[in-house]
């Protein structure tokens, strides 16, 4: 049986792979049922079944391609369908009216998508260069936690979380702007 992996939310096109001439029809089975169940399928003469708006859960699992010659034998293929998510990342929160000396941790959130999930922050399309005032922290394989200790001008820029796995990579933006006024605290 062949094993193949697509991307939920995108549409796939599943190839027949039976031999013989000539195939009169070709039918798709998933669970037993013939194919097309509904508008999302579509199988075209030359076996190919395409589904449209790939859905995770329903539908992965076992398909069998039916080819029929007009002698009326049959021949048999099987592929194993799973459907990957992309990962999905929660919106970064960054306080507003930044001053130097503040303190400030962005946070990187992702809230669906299979593992492994990879997250990188990168600032200006860069990955960082990390420093002493700049410090990334992960806590688990979801999540990341970009810290500042004491925020200068020199951070002011637009830092990424990039959150990659097998089926894609998306990023998640947020402009970071110090002001020039220096943090105090009240004594």
């Amino acid at each position: 049986m062949a094993n193949r992996c697509v991307v939920a939310r995108t549409d796939a096109a599943f190839h027949c792979r039976v031999t013989g001439y000539p195939v009169s029809e070709v039918r798709w089975q998933k669970a037993g049922k013939l194919l097309p169940e509904h508008h999302r399928h579509q199988v075209f003469p030359n076996g190919t079944l395409i589904v449209k708006d790939i859905q995770k859960f329903v539908d992965e699992g076992g398909y069998v391609c039916i080819a029929t010659n007009p002698d009326g034998h049959t021949a048999r293929s099987k592929l194993n369908v799973q459907v990957l998510e992309a990962p999905e990342i929660d919106p970064i929160i960054v306080k507003p009216d930044l001053q130097k000396g503040m303190r400030m941790n962005l946070m990187c959130v992702v809230s669906k998508g299979d593992f492994p999930i990879a997250i990188q922050w990168l600032k200006n399309g860069v990955a960082i260069n990390y420093e002493q005032e700049v410090s990334e922290k992960s806590f688990d394989e979801y999540s990341s936690t970009l810290s500042f200790s004491s925020l200068a001008t020199k951070h002011t820029g637009n830092y990424t979380c990039r959150a990659s796995n097998a089926a894609a990579s998306r990023n998640y933006t947020v402009e970071v702007v110090v002001n020039g006024i220096t943090f105090s605290r009240n004594l």
